[in-house]
C-alpha cells in the first residue's frame, strides 16, 4: 500500500496485490479531473475495465450515506448510525457524542489536526 496527501487536496491511494492493483487519486490540476466538466463526471473510460476482485471499492464512489454505511458495518464488522454517517457526508459540524459514537477509542480533540488537514468545517 502506498498514499500521498500534500494538504492543499492532491491525494492518491494505491493498494497493491498478487491480483493487480487499485489506485485512487486526485489531481486538482489534471485535465482528467471530474470537476473539469458540469456537472462534475469521472473521465471517459477510466472506470470500464476495473477487475472484477476490486469492484467493492468502486462501490464507495456513489457518494451516498446508505453505501458507506453497508460497506462500513461489513468492513468494521458493527453497525452505525446512519444519521451520524450522513452528518459526516454533509459535513456538518461533529460533536463529541458522533464521534464516540462511531468510534469508541477517539474523541473530538484526537480528530482536529485531520479535520483542520482536510477542510472539514469547525
Amino acid at each position: 500500500m502506498a498514499s500521498m496527501a500534500n494538504g492543499a487536496g492532491d491525494h492518491y491511494f494505491v493498494l497493491f496485490e498478487r491480483q493487480g492493483c487499485f489506485f485512487n487519486g486526485f489531481d486538482h490540476e489534471c485535465q482528467m479531473t471530474p470537476y473539469s466538466n458540469e456537472p462534475p463526471q469521472v473521465f471517459e473510460g477510466v472506470l470500464s475495465d476495473v477487475p472484477e476482485i476490486y469492484s467493492h471499492c468502486l462501490s464507495l464512489l456513489d457518494g451516498k450515506a446508505e453505501t458507506y454505511r453497508a460497506v462500513a458495518a461489513d468492513y468494521f464488522e458493527v453497525e452505525f448510525d446512519l444519521a451520524d454517517i450522513q452528518q459526516v457526508f454533509s459535513h456538518r459540524v461533529p460533536t463529541e457524542e458522533m464521534v464516540r459514537r462511531l468510534n469508541p477509542e477517539r474523541n473530538l480533540d484526537a480528530l482536529a489536526s485531520q479535520l483542520l488537514e482536510i477542510g472539514y468545517p469547525e
